[in-house]
């Protein structure tokens, strides 16, 4: 087997210094988020919340919300998640995919409030 000299590097810096969760959500799952250590911390925190209730995290549109828009993020999302838990307790849940991933686009556009 051949390893090219980057590849062996990437993994020797890799081994020496292991990423975070919130370094490995950037890396994997939104390459093109621009939220720093603390923010992406903070929504690492909720990443298994989302994916359960069918938040796309790889949306485009989601991504460039969270952009625009990382002061209100852990208040958005926590307020989604009361509304997933809401519709749960009246047997509904959100229509798909599409639905449940611009309700937290809304949510962090508008400043949603859990109550």
């Amino acid at each position: 087997m051949f390893y090219r000299i980057h590849e062996i590097d990437r993994t020797v810096r890799e081994l020496q210094h292991p990423k975070s969760r919130a370094e490995e959500i950037r890396d994997e799952l939104m390459p093109d988020v621009d939220l720093d250590e603390s923010q992406l911390e903070l929504f690492a925190q909720y990443v298994t919340a989302l994916e359960g209730i069918g938040v796309n995290l790889q949306d485009e549109r989601l991504r460039d919300t969270l952009n625009a828009y990382p002061d209100n993020m852990e208040a958005a999302i926590q307020a989604v998640l009361k509304y997933a838990e809401i519709l749960k307790q009246k047997h509904q849940d959100f229509q798909n995919q599409y639905h449940v991933t611009n309700c937290l686009a809304k949510a962090l556009r508008e400043g949603w409030q859990p109550h």
